[in-house]
């Protein structure tokens, strides 16, 4: 399974001006996951093998004012 997570807060500057943190994180406890075995068959050395994995844990943070 793969846990993404994310938070955001709203900061009012003024009455009519707000700036939006905000922080998101994919794969967030960085688990491996694994993509699917081999199929093809005209490779038999292969078949059945996992060669790679998905993505790590990336995360990003963001700003935005809106007035």
């Amino acid at each position: 399974f793969i846990l993404n997570a994310g938070v955001h807060k709203d900061l009012y500057l003024t009455e009519r001006a707000r700036m939006m943190l905000q922080f998101t994180v994919t794969n967030a406890p960085n688990r491996v996951n694994y993509n699917n075995p081999a199929s093809n068959i005209s490779a038999p050395a292969t078949v059945g093998r996992i060669t790679s994995a998905g993505a790590a844990r990336t995360g990003q943070v963001g700003m935005r004012i809106e007035f």
